[in-house]
């Protein structure tokens, strides 16, 4: 637990590395008046396995309706 109240996750990654998957991907950090937000907390961004798991869901909103 002291990893979570001290960087705000339970790996103890650096928070600045949070969104390294999504801009692997593609994906464009949140602007004002974006439509969709996805949001996938600390598990699919750091735990490795899960990143996959992200990176589809991620994938699956950037296709054209």
């Amino acid at each position: 637990m002291t990893s979570f109240a001290s960087v705000g996750n339970p790996w103890g990654q650096e928070p600045k590395d949070r969104a390294n998957w999504a801009s692997e991907q593609g994906v464009p950090e949140f602007t004002e008046g974006m439509e969709v937000l996805y949001f996938p907390c600390c598990y699919p961004s750091y735990d490795p396995r899960l990143k996959k798991v992200a990176q589809a869901s991620a994938d699956l909103l950037k296709k054209p309706a």
